[in-house]
């Protein structure tokens, strides 16, 4: 059974640990997610896309198609985890290289010496080229 998203632009998700990021709406059923891969790929209601391995997407059609700003994006992924960004960085711990110790992620932080483009500081965390990194590191 498929899983169905409503998102708006910049808004972050998790299949199976691959993350991407709503990067542009080009309408109400068709739009770009941009993975950390550096892939930007077209979402369109039509089709199924299979960025990953097992995890096929495609552009759903929001209950409120006058809304220019919120898209759905359905996933079809069985037996892989997908999740929110926000949720996944709630429950999501990381063994920071910096601090030594145990971190949660927040979305509100980025790396002081490298600006989230990485760095031998917050390389440890997993979460080089994005705006990710334990706080505790400073």
């Amino acid at each position: 059974m498929a899983l169905a998203l409503s998102l708006r632009i910049g808004h972050d998700f998790y299949a199976g640990g691959n993350r991407g990021v709503i990067h542009k709406i080009l309408s109400v059923s068709d739009f770009t997610v941009r993975f950390d891969d550096g892939r930007v790929i077209k979402m369109e209601s039509e089709k199924w896309v299979e960025p990953f391995p097992g995890i096929k997407m495609q552009a759903g059609i929001p209950r409120n198609q006058s809304s220019s700003k919120l898209i759905v994006l359905v996933i079809d992924a069985p037996g892989v985890t997908v999740v929110r960004g926000e949720l996944y960085r709630k429950s999501t711990k990381v063994n920071c290289s910096s601090c030594n110790g145990l971190g949660m992620l927040t979305d509100k932080v980025t790396c002081t010496l490298c600006k989230g483009h990485g760095c031998k500081r917050c390389e440890g965390t997993g979460y080089t080229l994005s705006k990710f990194k334990c706080p505790d590191c400073s």
